[in-house]
């Protein structure tokens, strides 16, 4: 990948034309009949949007593209509908799917002559309706009005947020790869599990179904085994399909936690994935993220889910829901109480230097009771909702969503592997699914769901906002990714120790980034004094407001805020700005794991890149680095000063960047060191 964008990126900037032909024929096809149902245009429209965010790609030309495609495609869709009419009913492949044209005339007898317009933002009827109302002979000057009128708003509404989603890029890049990495994996896993919930229950439950009757059916004219259909699987249960996707839900958990237990016995832990998940975990940290994952940690801890499932079963039996209140409780005790006999009879490592600070075995426990209580929480309100299948699924998604939150989180913290994370969810499912289909075959309760979700809403922000209150969570973030300090002598250090410090400020996945340039031992106080008095000034603050100081055009370097870089997973622990006539010079420091026990200080590892204005858009004003420009440190820091010592080395290892031989500066207060080289900068102190 690191190879082919680059690439990519090159051939569109080289082919202008091309790609805005490649605009125009995908917009073009999302808007004809039946091949928009093939062609995701929402996503790409927005993907070129982020290309000229880059700088790749014209605004102008790609939007009038996008426009004409539309136009084209509604135009061509329209004709087939008002030439053929009610012939087009019989043609391939509406003769197979009538339901494809159905959606769209339910649509267009709803809206009229505005779904033309409404409808270019539905995606399962968007290609369908101009067709549809052709064939219910709209005129044709009107529905090209509407139509070019529609265009106009779809061609930005989908292209303008991508331009500032690419503006943000170029602004981020190198600063929060790592988060938007790990969010774009959240973002993929949860649409997967609403995908998987959907598809569950639009085409597999339905399949299933129909089987089951066919099945039934056989049953019942069978002379011994009818009374088995009867007795069991009575065809006149109200729950009937309820019953059987709880049935397919337990049977498809089992398999996967038979399985799972099975390789936790037979084979030597971790396993490859195991580890493979928790390295990429690893290349994620980021401060911003820390925080996230440690609250979303927190949220799960065993107090406030059993707080939770506490609170939702004094409901119920405030209620007089009885059924509900043993079925809940039943679950509840049988699920931990299995989790905990397997934590007993199994051995469950940790990943191997993780930050664990509450981890207790098995799962921790906390997979499997949020599964319990959550999952089974589900199952009451999905119960309410019998009648609508449509709505039936939701709180399954909620329930799903929320508990792998919880193994992102884990495996974010690397509280555990993969493999355990399943283990316990798969053990906490099964529970749920047992005891859901006894609830369901015996269901006769009628709980009001409206009070129970209040109920249970403000149950949650209760409990949260006395969980956040007691943690102190900027602290057990510190401790959780706080290095492993290497004690030794400063002179030590100055003489050998430091080519043992992080030559390069690493990117995600460990991979090298911009090189340390710059070492310093001893208390920072020292450095900052002698910097201010040179016209340094201390780094402006990041905040969300001051970023939206980067939508005005006018906007100078001094207004706009210093994003945060990482490094080992923390930002920057001191920064400093000297400015210049058209640019910003920027001194990051970050703590190292060199300790210096006769000074009582660490060792500070950092760089000094510059930052200049660049406008990708009229209406954005972005600073942005210059890539490929490597800074001597001493060029532009006060090696005059008698209170300083300065020493510059050079590592013996290869390089991975062309621009820089490994040259890096070593800093100190007075008295020096022996062996010191002298330096003459190029361009003067500033």
């Amino acid at each position: 990948m690191n190879e082919i964008l680059p690439e990519l990126l090159r051939w569109f900037n080289e082919n202008p034309e091309l790609a805005s032909l490649l605009v125009f024929l995908i917009s073009f096809g999302e808007s004809l009949l039946v091949v928009g149902l093939f062609i995701l245009g929402t996503p790409i429209m927005l993907g070129f949007g982020v290309l000229v965010g880059l700088e790749v790609l014209s605004l102008w030309p790609t939007l009038f593209a996008a426009f004409m495609g539309a136009v084209l495609g509604d135009g061509i869709s329209f004709w087939i509908g008002y030439r053929y009419h009610e012939a087009v009913r019989r043609l391939w492949p509406f003769n197979k799917h009538p339901e494809w044209l159905g959606q769209a005339e339910v649509f267009f007898h709803k809206h009229g002559g505005k779904s033309v317009a409404f409808g270019r933002f539905f995606g399962p009827v968007r290609s369908f309706i101009p067709t549809v109302a052709g064939m219910f002979n709209m005129p044709p000057a009107r529905f090209v009005a509407v139509d070019v009128v529609s265009a106009l708003l779809w061609a930005p509404s989908f292209i303008l947020p991508g331009v500032l989603l690419g503006a943000s890029l170029t602004l981020v890049a190198g600063v929060a790869t790592r988060l938007i990495i790990l969010l774009g994996i959240i973002v993929a896993v949860l649409w997967l599990v609403a995908w998987v919930v959907r598809r569950t229950y639009g085409q597999v439950m339905p399949m299933m179904n129909s089987s089951l009757k066919y099945l039934l059916a056989w049953l019942n004219q069978h002379p011994l085994l009818k009374h088995f259909s009867k007795g069991i699987l009575d065809t006149q249960h109200p729950h009937i399909l309820a019953l059987f996707e709880f049935s397919f839900t337990l049977v498809l958990a089992s398999g996967v936690f038979i399985v799972m237990l099975g390789l936790q016995l037979a084979s030597d832990l971790p396993f490859v994935l195991d580890r493979q998940v928790t390295f990429l975990f690893q290349g994620l940290h980021t401060p911003w993220a820390n925080y996230i994952m440690l609250f979303i940690n927190g949220m799960h801890n065993l107090g406030t889910t059993l707080g939770m499932a506490l609170l939702g079963l004094s409901y119920l039996a405030l209620k007089r829901q009885w059924q509900g209140f043993y079925y809940w409780g039943f679950v509840l005790v049988s699920g931990m109480l299995s989790a905990w006999l397997i934590q007993q009879a199994l051995f469950f490592s940790v990943p191997e230097g993780s930050p664990v600070y509450d981890y207790t075995g098995f799962a921790d426990v906390r997979i499997t009771l949020s599964t319990l209580v959550y999952g089974f929480l589900a199952v009451l309100i999905a119960g309410e909702l019998q009648d609508k299948p449509t709505l039936r699924r939701l709180p399954y998604t909620a329930a799903a969503w929320w508990v792998v939150s919880l193994i992102l989180a884990r495996l974010y913290l690397e509280q555990q592997w993969l493999s355990d994370t399943l283990l316990g969810f798969t053990l906490g499912l099964i529970w749920v699914a047992v005891i859901g289909l006894a609830y369901r075959r015996h269901h006769v309760s009628n709980i009001r769901i409206g009070h129970l979700g209040l109920w249970m809403s403000t149950a949650f922000l209760a409990l949260n906002l006395w969980h956040y209150q007691q943690y102190d969570y900027e602290e057990i973030e510190k401790n959780l990714f706080k290095p492993t300090e290497e004690i030794m002598l400063a002179q030590a250090w100055w003489q050998l120790d430091w080519e043992g410090v992080a030559h390069y400020q690493t990117d995600w996945g460990g991979r090298a980034a911009d090189p340390m340039t710059l070492q310093w031992g001893g208390k920072v106080a020292k450095l900052e004094a002698l910097l201010l008095a040179e016209g340094w000034q201390k780094a402006p603050p990041f905040s969300l407001m001051s970023s939206f100081k980067w939508l005005s055009p006018d906007s100078s370097l001094k207004d706009l805020p210093l994003l945060p870089r990482v490094h080992q997973s923390r930002h920057e622990q001191h920064a400093w700005v000297y400015y210049e006539k058209d640019s910003r010079l920027i001194l990051r420091l970050w703590s190292s794991h060199m300790y210096l026990t006769n000074v009582h200080s660490l060792v500070w590892v950092g760089n000094i890149t510059r930052e200049r204005l660049e406008h990708p858009l009229a209406f954005f004003t972005l600073p942005v680095s210059q890539q490929g420009e490597i800074l001597h440190p001493l060029d532009y820091l006060p090696q005059n000063s008698k209170q300083l010592c300065w020493a510059q080395r050079q590592y013996h290892l290869a390089t991975a960047d062309p621009h820089w031989q490994g040259e890096v500066l070593l800093g100190w207060k007075q008295p020096c060191f022996a062996h010191n080289f002298t330096h003459q900068p190029n361009k003067g102190v500033p």
